[in-house]
């Protein structure tokens, strides 16, 4: 059965495990999980925002992506702190790369253009059977909420 999924997941201090066959996830830590999307209809860029406070001095932000047979896009991933700062780095992928991201061991996405929200890239992931991720750390300072936010696009719909 084709499916497409969107996992968006947060967690201090922790690694990530993954591996060909089964959905890549956190291991350790204590992950949240701040948005999870199963089939969804096709919808174009749309923004979500949320609030994290973390538990550790550095976090992670992986996104997990599946989408079967047409591809999610992300665009202009913010992580911003109380004093306005920015957490993370090219989450815009303005680089034409993916400069300050690390992938999970299944690749089946790329920084692309022609897809973006603004500027000129984003991340376009058409990985078909299985899910894969991308994910970045960065410091933070312990009981001190960061806003993260981003936008989504859904390629087709509900498969």
């Amino acid at each position: 059965m084709l499916s497409n999924s969107f996992v968006l997941v947060l967690a201090g201090s922790h690694s990530i495990t993954t591996t060909a066959l089964a959905p890549q996830s956190c291991t350790s830590g204590s992950p949240t999980l701040l948005l999870n999307l199963y089939n969804p209809s096709a919808f174009s860029y749309t923004y979500y925002s949320y609030s994290y406070t973390p538990t550790t001095n550095q976090a992670t932000i992986m996104i997990e992506l599946r989408q079967d047979p047409s591809a999610l896009y992300i665009d202009d991933i913010s992580v911003i702190d109380s004093s306005n700062q920015q957490l993370i780095s090219n989450g815009g992928f303005e680089t034409g790369s993916l400069t300050s991201w690390q992938r999970g061991t299944v690749s089946g996405g790329s920084v692309s253009s022609g897809c973006a929200n603004t500027g000129t890239y984003c991340y376009a992931d058409g990985i078909v059977g299985q899910t894969d991720n991308i994910h970045q750390s960065f410091p933070t300072v312990v009981g001190s909420a960061v806003t993260v936010s981003f936008y989504l696009r859904n390629g087709s719909g509900d498969l």
